[in-house]
């Protein structure tokens, strides 16, 4: 367990068919920010997600971005949506 609570886990350590079953009617958020010249990095990321990340679970990916007409379009398996959401380019992010 992290200093903040949050639990470690990696493979080996659980049961995937338990967990898989307890989270089945759970829809998990996403966020990603990809403002300026971040948003090259999307399509991968999206792509990878869609690959690896809670696979066969309901999932919104929530992307905040100053460049939503450059969002690219990734297939979503079913049960995954893709929301835009557009915010300022401000001079610093961090």
């Amino acid at each position: 367990m992290t200093p903040w609570f949050a639990p470690i886990v990696w493979d080996g350590v659980f049961d995937s068919t338990v967990l898989d079953a307890q989270f089945r009617n759970t829809t998990i958020g996403l966020t990603v920010f990809a403002v300026k010249k971040y948003v090259v990095f999307l399509e991968l990321f999206l792509q990878t997600a869609e690959r690896h990340f809670m696979v066969g679970h309901r999932v919104t990916y929530y992307v905040f971005t100053d460049r939503p007409a450059d969002v690219p379009s990734v297939p979503l398996a079913e049960g995954r949506r893709l929301v835009v959401l557009k915010v300022r380019n401000y001079a610093r992010w961090q």
